[in-house]
């Protein structure tokens, strides 16, 4: 950029900041800067928040099994942009992943974005797992638990 055109950009924003104290000025570039900030940073996980629970409603919505109790749910993004929606059931009546699949089979699971194929899955919980409700107090003695989840991805 040559000197001229130089001492011209330089010459019309003083001209605009003159009358402006340099604190004000100052704040307002700061204020600019947070908003931009907010939008590169917080609205895209808003909306990600947002995807994942649109994406997870029907299944926590379903009703659930007789004697049976939602113990926790769960959504969320993976790095690879597929999408869990999980729940931790328990129940007192003695069932099987066929029959909570089953059970489950009839929700209507849109898929978290355009493209995906969605997958419902149950799993008995495991050792590990039960360990981890027993320490954080959330496990009943004669009950069955079960993690029951969709999972909203590209097919491969």
């Amino acid at each position: 950029m040559s000197k001229e055109k130089k001492s011209g950009a330089e010459g019309i924003w003083k001209k605009l900041t003159a009358k402006i104290p340099e604190n004000v000025l100052t704040s307002i570039l700061l204020l600019v800067l947070g908003a931009v900030l907010l939008g590169v940073f917080y609205v895209p996980q808003k909306i990600e928040e947002h995807q994942c629970k649109q994406f997870a409603k029907p299944l926590f919505e379903h009703f659930l099994p007789k004697n049976s109790y939602a113990v926790q749910t769960s959504s969320v993004r993976d790095d690879n942009g597929g999408t869990t929606a999980a729940i931790i059931l328990g129940t007192e009546d003695e069932l099987s992943e066929e029959i909570l699949y089953t059970f489950y089979s009839d929700g209507a699971y849109l898929p978290a974005q355009e493209g995906d194929v969605v997958e419902l899955a149950v799993k008995a919980l495991d050792d590990a797992s039960i360990s981890a409700l027993r320490q954080a107090g959330l496990y009943r003695d004669g009950d069955d638990y079960y993690f029951v989840y969709i999972y909203s991805a590209k097919a491969e």
